[in-house]
């Protein structure tokens, strides 16, 4: 046997070998499918969908699916999941406020919880309920899977919130006829509520504040006649000035004019 024939064969044993180790492992087949086919040393496994009827929850070997329950429920449970191949008829209770008790087999209603306390746990056959935390309420009488609502935050307070209901906001003094006398209005400080007692103006005071008010336009009337009063007086100096002058030089008077501009008389003399 010459070179090339004995380099071909050698070759060909290897790739048998690399083949048979690829595959030595033998996948299994997902979910919602069954074993068709069982790998060799040259083909891997060959998977098939379940059929209708049946499901495959798992990975698996197994060669077939497993038979899915029947979707009749007891009377007081209902059908809440379908097998569809992956999963299995389930029965279970339709209503949020019931528990499926094991022990019959059937839907039981959940004890919940009183105004102002929620579920620590969701509905089972004993509910642990505790209370609201400050800044949040639950004003439900019978709470089988609800938290605790925060609480309305206001700038004016008309009723306070508690752990069973929600804060009340006032309104504005300007926008309302009603007048509280004692008003309560909370102030945030570092997340913690503060309440301060403060009394809102009443009718009296807001109708004296509005008489006290002085009108612009009479402000302005009075600025205007200051300085016309003012225009006025100067004007009748001033010419009650030059008229005496003019009174002085008819009689024979020479006046003459000093350096600081006052008047000087002298009586026909040089």
């Amino acid at each position: 046997m010459d070179i090339q024939a004995i380099l071909v064969v050698l070759f060909c044993l290897v790739c048998i070998q690399h083949v048979e180790l690829a595959i030595s492992k033998c996948n299994k087949c997902p979910p919602g499918t069954f074993v068709l086919a069982r790998c060799n040393k040259t083909a891997q496994t060959i998977c098939e969908p379940c059929k209708d009827g049946t499901f495959s929850a798992d990975s698996s070997y197994e060669e077939k699916c497993v038979l899915c329950k029947s979707a009749q429920c007891q009377p007081t449970m209902g059908l809440i999941r379908k097998c569809n191949g992956t999963v299995d008829n389930q029965c279970g209770c339709l209503k949020p406020n019931q528990f499926h008790h094991f022990s019959t087999d059937s839907c039981r209603v959940c004890p919940g919880c009183p105004p102002g306390e929620f579920p620590v746990r969701p509905c089972s056959g004993e509910t642990i309920c505790s209370r609201c935390r400050k800044n949040y309420f639950s004003n439900k009488t019978e709470n089988y899977n609800t938290m605790c609502i925060k609480c309305t935050r206001c700038r004016i307070y008309e009723t306070m919130c508690t752990t069973t209901q929600d804060a009340v906001c006032g309104k504005n003094v300007f926008t309302t006829a009603a007048v509280f006398t004692t008003p309560q209005r909370q102030a945030f400080v570092d997340g913690t509520p503060t309440v301060k007692t403060e009394k809102w103006p009443t009718t009296t005071d807001l109708q004296s504040k509005e008489k006290n008010k002085v009108d612009p336009i009479i402000i302005i009337v009075t600025l205007c006649t200051c300085v016309i009063t003012v225009f006025i007086i100067v004007a009748v100096v001033l010419w009650r000035k030059k008229k005496e002058t003019n009174c002085l030089r008819t009689r024979g008077f020479t006046i003459i004019e000093e350096s600081r501009a006052k008047p000087s008389f002298s009586f026909g003399g040089s």
